[in-house]
């Protein structure tokens, strides 16, 4: 139960970071705007290609968590006592991860312009 709980947690944790962040990007385009300038688009934190590859390693992640939990409760409900339930939740935490943060960098690529210089 205490896994669920830091799992939940960290979710909540990135949601208002998240919040935060695009709150703080609004304020800074009322600022930019305010001055007359125009407000410079931010550089994607990832590459494309770093993005998909985060999200194949998450699918990834995220199939054995599913198959190791499937696994576990097959073998718990025969009767088995398995202990493995920190690496399945692990797993599982790292696969959701990685997927958020490739789709992230994946919606970040896509908004920023492509300059020919």
């Amino acid at each position: 139960m205490m896994t669920i709980a830091v799992f939940v947690a960290a979710v909540l944790v990135s949601l208002v970071l998240d919040r935060q962040e695009r709150r703080h990007r609004f304020h800074l385009s009322l600022e930019y705007e305010y001055l007359g300038w125009e407000m410079p688009r931010l550089k994607p934190r990832l590459s494309r290609a770093e993005a998909v590859l985060s999200i194949v390693v998450g699918a990834v992640l995220l199939v054995f968590g599913c198959a190791a939990l499937y696994a576990m409760l097959r073998l718990e409900s025969i009767g088995e006592v398995t202990g493995g339930h920190y690496i399945v939740a692990a797993f599982l935490a790292a696969g959701v991860a990685l997927i958020t943060v490739g789709w992230k960098g994946l919606r970040e690529s896509r908004e920023y312009p492509k300059h020919k210089d």
